[in-house]
C-alpha cells in the first residue's frame, strides 16, 4: 500500500467534496508555514539577548498553554492511558539529553543535526509501520543525508567539530524523538481525538517538567525573576504552541507534520544567520540548503509529479 500526503487525509464525502477539503487544508497548511517562518525568525533573533536559565521554564510554560487549550476543546477527559504516558516518558528522555547539549551548537547547526530525526523516521516507517515510498522520496533522503555528511565531514577537516560526548548526547536525543513520532503513529494517531490526547499527555507532561523544574532551581540554583516569566517564557512558548497545535490539527499524521516543521526551521535559521552574520558559517549555509532541497524533493514532489500525470 502506498502510503502518501494524499491519503492522509480520509472524509466520507463525494470526491468532489473531499477535494475541496484538501485543497483548503493545503491552502490553510501553507499559510500557517509562511507566518510560522515569520514568527521563528523573530523568535531566533531575539533569544539570543535572553537568559539562558532555567531551561526548564520553557517547557514548564510550554505545558501551562497547552493544558489550557486542550482543555476548553477536548471532548472527553481521560482518566489514565499506558500508551501516552510511554510517549511522555520518551519524549522527557529525549529532552533532557537535548538541553545537555543544545549550549554547544549554534542555532543552524540545530537545524542541521535534527535531520536525523527524518532519517530515522522514514527508516522506522518502512520496517516498523510497514509503509512503501516512491523512489524520489529515497532519493530525498539521500540528499538530507548528503548535507549532514557534508557539514560533519567539513567541519572535521576545519577543525570545527565539537567534543564526541556531544554528537552521542544530540543523535540519541533526535533518535528518541523520532521513536515518539512513530510510536505516536502506529499506537496513538487514529485512536484517539486530538485534543483528548493532548490533554491527557500534558497532564503527565506538565508533572515531569515541574519536577525537572524544581529540581534545576533548587540543585543547580538557577534563580528565576517574574520579569523573565514574561519576558522570556511566555513569548517563547507561544511561539511553541501555536504552529505546533495547528499543524496537529491541519496535520495529524506526525511524519508528514515532521517534515513540514523540519522546512519552517531550516528556511528561517538560514535566514537569520545571513541576518546576524556572527553565526554566519559557509559549511552549514550550504549544508542547510541541501538538507531543505532533499525534504523538498521527499515531501512535495508528489504534489507536482500528479500534475503532470494528469496533463
Amino acid at each position: 500500500m502506498n502510503f502518501n500526503s494524499s491519503n492522509l487525509f480520509k472524509y466520507p464525502y463525494s470526491m468532489t467534496e473531499e477535494n475541496k477539503t484538501k485543497t483548503k487544508t493545503k491552502i490553510y497548511t501553507a499559510i500557517i508555514s509562511v507566518i510560522g517562518i515569520i514568527i521563528s525568525i523573530l523568535y531566533n533573533l531575539t533569544r539570543r539577548s535572553l537568559p539562558q536559565k532555567p531551561v526548564t521554564l520553557i517547557p514548564v510554560t510550554t505545558s501551562s498553554f497547552y493544558l489550557i487549550l486542550s482543555y476548553f476543546f477536548k471532548k472527553e477527559n481521560l482518566m489514565f492511558n499506558f500508551k501516552i504516558v510511554v510517549l511522555v516518558i520518551i519524549f522527557h528522555f529525549s529532552k533532557i539529553l537535548y538541553f545537555l547539549c543544545q549550549k554547544e551548537f549554534n542555532i543552524l547547526e540545530q537545524t542541521i543535526f535534527q535531520q536525523i530525526k527524518i532519517l530515522i523516521i522514514v527508516i522506522g516507517s518502512v520496517f516498523y509501520l510497514k509503509r512503501r515510498y516512491r523512489i524520489y522520496k529515497y532519493f530525498g533522503i539521500v540528499v538530507i543525508f548528503s548535507g549532514m555528511i557534508i557539514s560533519a565531514i567539513l567541519k572535521f577537516r576545519t577543525n570545527e567539530s565539537k567534543p564526541l560526548y556531544i554528537y552521542i548526547c544530540s543523535i540519541i536525543s533526535y533518535i528518541l524523538t523520532a521513536i515518539g513520532i512513530l510510536y505516536f503513529d502506529k499506537y496513538i494517531r487514529s485512536d484517539f481525538y486530538f485534543w483528548d490526547y493532548l490533554n491527557m499527555f500534558e497532564r503527565v507532561n506538565i508533572i515531569f517538567n515541574l519536577l525537572f523544574f524544581i529540581g534545576e532551581c533548587l540543585f543547580l540554583k538557577s534563580k528565576l525573576k517574574f520579569k523573565e516569566l514574561f519576558h522570556y517564557s511566555v513569548p517563547i512558548a507561544i511561539f511553541e504552541c501555536l504552529p505546533i497545535v495547528v499543524f496537529n490539527y491541519l496535520i495529524f499524521d506526525p511524519i508528514l507534520r515532521t517534515f513540514v516543521v523540519q522546512v519552517i526551521r531550516i528556511i528561517a535559521t538560514i535566514v537569520v544567520a545571513c541576518i546576524t552574520r556572527n553565526e554566519l558559517n559557509i559549511i552549514d549555509i550550504i549544508s542547510g540548503i541541501i538538507i531543505l532541497l532533499g525534504i523538498i524533493i521527499y515531501d512535495f514532489s508528489g504534489i507536482f509529479l500528479n500534475k503532470i500525470k494528469k496533463k
